[in-house]
């Protein structure tokens, strides 16, 4: 990702039919669809406190949460929606009243209400949100192909502090630029304990295998480093063709604690992870 701007998406600000229900707590509390949902008992769904709009066009069902937006913001930014609401209207007047709604089929409703708060954002230049909510963004973002909100999620989750562990995975999961989770990689393979198996299985076979490949030949380059590197005769081509010893990891890790990561180390995880 480049260091340009943010994205500001093409919208204005409609405010008729919101209820007294600030936007901004909708954004903090990422739970507030979730307790909508589990406070209410019976079937029928609820109208959404702030994304029920009295002057939208559309209504959607997302878990037991109706949505009432104006469907140019979706057919302007999803090729997938465009697709859809671009059918003939059915008899049966889908997406039209609170009886027949368009159902969103494993779309989680505060995921669904986290696109339309960059919809309908009151400061359109500012998205303050939760990790969790930008990583629901980005779901819904990619499943949909919105790509100007894939790639403001990703710009934002790219400056959080987002889990080494969690970074990967959405790299891998979204296929998201290499660039953009090396920090992850390198601190995953740098660090002084190894994937415990449940990491493991988030990462995948593929990755976990690079990664320890990575942390090996980072102890070969710290025995290399303590055998007096490029002296004696050694060059780091021989160190890379001996087993790593206990002695070895433990150089390794004091290494690691004392100087961080070293460019030739870097540079060396970025080679293995790009197999």
């Amino acid at each position: 990702m480049d260091s340009e701007e943010p994205y500001m998406l093409s919208v204005s600000i409609i405010s008729s039919g919101l209820r007294e229900y600030s936007i901004q707590r909708i954004v903090d509390d990422y739970e507030v669809e979730d307790d909508l949902e589990n406070s209410h008992a019976s079937e029928q769904p609820l109208r959404h406190p702030s994304y029920y709009l009295e002057d939208g066009n559309t209504i959607f069902l997302a878990g037991k949460i109706l949505f009432k937006i104006h469907k140019h913001f979706l057919l302007e930014h999803s090729p997938v929606f465009s697709d859809i609401l671009s059918l003939p209207e059915p008899e049966s007047g889908e997406g039209l009243s609170d009886e027949t709604p368009i159902v969103l089929q494993q779309v989680l409703a505060r995921d669904f209400a986290s696109i339309m708060w960059l919809f309908y954002n009151p400061s359109i230049d500012t998205y303050k949100a939760t990790i969790s909510r930008w990583i629901g963004i980005l779901a819904l973002s990619d499943r949909y192909q919105m790509d100007v909100i894939k790639s403001l999620a990703v710009r934002y989750l790219r400056d959080m502090a987002l889990d080494p562990i969690e970074k990967i995975v959405l790299h891998q999961r979204y296929d998201l630029d290499d660039e953009w989770a090396m920090d992850a990689y390198i601190k995953v393979s740098g660090r002084s304990d190894p994937l415990v198996a449940t990491e493991a299985e988030r990462i995948g076979f593929r990755v976990s295998t690079l990664i320890s490949k990575a942390r090996e030949e980072l102890m070969r380059y710290a025995w290399y480093r303590s055998s007096g590197g490029g002296h004696r005769g050694h060059s780091f081509g021989t160190a890379l063709n001996q087993q790593p010893t206990h002695l070895a990891v433990h150089q390794r890790n004091n290494y690691h604690h004392q100087y961080s990561i070293s460019r030739t180390e870097e540079e060396l995880i970025r080679k293995i992870m790009q197999e």
